[in-house]
């Protein structure tokens, strides 16, 4: 609201300012601040200082209108891009030219960067405020990023509260730079923001590819209690596609498979499985499997013709092979059965 106060001026002396709210719409409002009110005669003062609130206010929401509506468009055709490779309506578009408006060049190096800004207690349940902290923490980064990244260009998400920055040249000094950057953020004005990465790809084709992958890895992120500032996406394996799938479907799934192997209690049923894993993951080559196990070879001979014989099936064949090494996965994946 309305307030006033005093600073120090560079000679040291107490000097009188007044802020005054300028609001358009947005959660935080601009300020108009003025420097020795008192030497304005009043009452022109007041009715100067109205109508200068009016007018910034008419511009401002002009402004961020006209902002607004530019970023749609930009959220849109970054939209567009990340679904190209699925559509192919838009397989023979010209995307650089068609995203020369909203930054983007010809390169061979493209890489999609999530920025989020992490909740605090107060704010977790603050959606308004959380909102209008992305969209300050994107104005940062516009601000900040084109001047130490070269070729850097930057998409408010749709639907979301993030941003997505598109590298378009392999910067070795990343890290550091978004450290900085993200720490001046939390020192001035108390944002935390994290950074989750796709991998980089040549062809700006696969920019989907790598803003999937950093989707990912920011959902990952947002797990933790105190996430790293920057995050990078690791492959999670045959067994990461099924860690939204009910666990009573992934029990049924492993029972079925590898019966009395799934989830042994007894030590040498136990033995059985650990042998027939290692024995999978080494190709069903015996010596090696022996090798690992430290076991004879008729021992592992004897083992995985026990196994078999338990499954039904031959471990050999190629669709078996495949649905026991996955079962294998899940039900090592899984910390306890689940109860019956």
């Amino acid at each position: 609201e309305k307030t006033s106060f005093l600073i120090n001026n560079l000679k040291g002396e107490k000097v009188q300012m007044i802020g005054y709210p300028v609001k358009v719409g947005s959660y935080f409002p601009f300020h108009l601040i003025i420097l020795k009110p008192e030497q304005i005669p009043y009452p022109i003062s007041e009715f100067a200082i109205e109508q200068a609130v009016l007018v910034l206010t008419f511009m401002l929401y002009k402004n961020h209108k006209v902002q607004e509506f530019f970023d749609i468009l930009k959220s849109d055709f970054l939209e567009q891009l990340v679904k190209s490779k699925t559509d192919q309506v838009n397989d023979n578009r010209n995307w650089i030219d068609l995203g020369r408006n909203y930054g983007l060049v010809k390169s061979s190096y493209y890489q999609i960067a999530l920025a989020y800004c992490a909740p605090n207690k107060k704010s977790k349940t603050q959606m308004i405020y959380r909102k209008e902290e992305a969209e300050i923490a994107k104005l940062w980064l516009q601000e900040q990023l084109p001047i130490k990244i070269k070729d850097v260009a930057i998409f408010k998400v749709k639907n979301s509260n993030e941003t997505a920055i598109l590298f378009q040249s392999d910067e070795p000094n990343i890290k550091d730079i978004l450290q900085d950057i993200s720490q001046s953020l939390k020192d001035e004005l108390g944002i935390n923001l994290t950074f989750a990465f796709g991998n980089p790809y040549k062809s700006i084709e696969n920019i989907s590819s790598s803003f999937i992958e950093a989707k990912s890895t920011l959902d990952e992120a947002k797990q933790l209690y105190d996430p790293d500032i920057v995050n990078h996406y690791h492959p999670k394996g045959l067994v990461g596609l099924f860690e939204d799938t009910n666990e009573e479907n992934i029990h049924y799934f492993c029972e079925k498979i590898l019966k009395e192997l799934a989830y042994p209690e007894e030590a040498g049923v136990k033995d059985l499985k650990k042998t027939l894993k290692v024995y999978l993951d080494y190709n069903c080559e015996i010596t090696k499997t022996a090798t690992a196990l430290y076991l004879h070879r008729n021992t592992i001979k004897y083992r995985i013709k026990q196994c078999e014989k338990i499954l039904g099936m031959s471990v050999k064949n190629p669709q078996n092979s495949l649905n026991l090494r996955l079962a294998l996965e899940l039900s090592e994946f899984e910390d306890e059965p689940i109860a019956q």
